[in-house]
């Protein structure tokens, strides 16, 4: 089956904006969250601080694109020549919505059981509590784990498109 999308239908600017950012800051905060482990109580503050922001960050541009998502115009959803593949497409990014907040709402959570707040306030990294020892945080982790499998389903879904339609469906969020 012959495939033609309407490439010219385009997101909203603010949809573009938020995809792209939350899309950096995904990847910087999976790879802060990586580097904590191997450095010493400053810098791992500092690293936790920064995961902190960006994390409030990525929680305020999914509630953005959220709304935007049922206040503008959205263009169609793309054809992939499988009815099975089109609804795992439209999935993948509610999929997305729900991580994000489910991840975001957990991180929450974690600043609160972890002791997170005292911790980054008194600059003593000794107050907050060992991660081993909150037991939300390895839900948090395992629901950023499907995140980055999502991300990487996203990205190898328009590698895909571009090669075996010649899409360059990268046009609708650019």
């Amino acid at each position: 089956m012959k495939v033609n999308n309407d490439l010219n239908q385009k997101f909203s600017k603010g949809t573009i904006w938020t995809h792209w950012l939350t899309a950096l800051l995904i990847l910087v905060l999976v790879l802060s969250s990586l580097k904590t482990a191997g450095f010493e109580s400053m810098e791992r503050m500092t690293i936790i601080t920064l995961h902190l922001l960006l994390g409030s960050l990525v929680f305020v541009f999914t509630i953005i694109r959220s709304i935007l998502l049922y206040k503008t115009k959205q263009p169609v959803h793309l054809k992939t020549g499988s009815k099975f593949v089109d609804k795992l497409v439209v999935g993948n990014h509610y999929l997305f919505y729900l991580l994000l907040f489910t991840i975001s709402i957990m991180g929450i959570v974690v600043i609160f059981t972890g002791n997170y707040i005292e911790g980054l306030s008194s600059g003593s990294i000794e107050s907050i509590i060992p991660p081993k020892e909150i037991p939300i945080l390895k839900y948090h982790v395992l629901i950023t784990f499907f995140v980055v499998l999502l991300v990487v389903m996203h990205v190898i879904g328009v590698i895909k498109h571009y090669i075996f339609t010649k899409e360059n469906t990268l046009k609708r969020i650019f």
